[in-house]
């Protein structure tokens, strides 16, 4: 079954299904087999009131990018998503949230945040990782935000955070 990623954003691939839209190829395969994605990214938000080392932070973006995977994993959106972001690179960015409050503010956004473009959903998926509490700081802090969905709509919510 053929497949159609648009790695330029979510404009060029509305655009295209409308200029497409009238080919019987492509209306025949409506039903999510054919899809025109943007592109895709896994934003990690980081909590940097906590001031963790570079290797407890580099383990906390580990936790982010396992967990939210597996959260769109089990949708069939998600799963779209997930091809259109393995077929454009795998984009992953890292960037500085203030404290708890902030990255819970962020999530609310994100979880928020759908819209229904043509013939499918789309949306965000988002997971705040909480610390066991084992090492460095204590059990239960809020470490990383991770946001995972269209470009466009990861940026909405992140695109004002400095990179880490």
């Amino acid at each position: 079954q053929k497949k159609f990623y648009n790695c330029d954003g979510i404009n060029s691939a509305i655009n295209w299904i409308l200029e497409h839209s009238n080919e019987s190829e492509y209306e025949s395969d409506v039903n999510g087999y054919q899809v025109a994605m943007g592109a895709h990214k896994m934003i990690f938000v980081i909590n940097m009131n906590l001031k963790m080392g570079t290797g407890k932070l580099a383990a906390q973006v580990g936790h982010a990018s396992i967990s939210v995977y597996r959260l769109a994993q089990r949708k069939e959106e998600g799963q779209r998503a997930l091809e259109a972001w393995r077929a454009c690179g795998e984009m992953k960015v890292v960037v500085k949230g203030q404290n708890t409050e902030h990255l819970l503010e962020l999530f609310k956004m994100a979880k928020d945040l759908r819209f229904f473009p043509c013939f499918f959903y789309m949306g965000l998926f988002a997971y705040v990782v909480s610390d066991a509490g084992r090492t460095q700081i204590p059990a239960g802090s809020r470490t990383v935000l991770a946001i995972f969905g269209p470009s466009d709509l990861v940026d909405s919510v992140t695109g004002q955070l400095k990179l880490l």
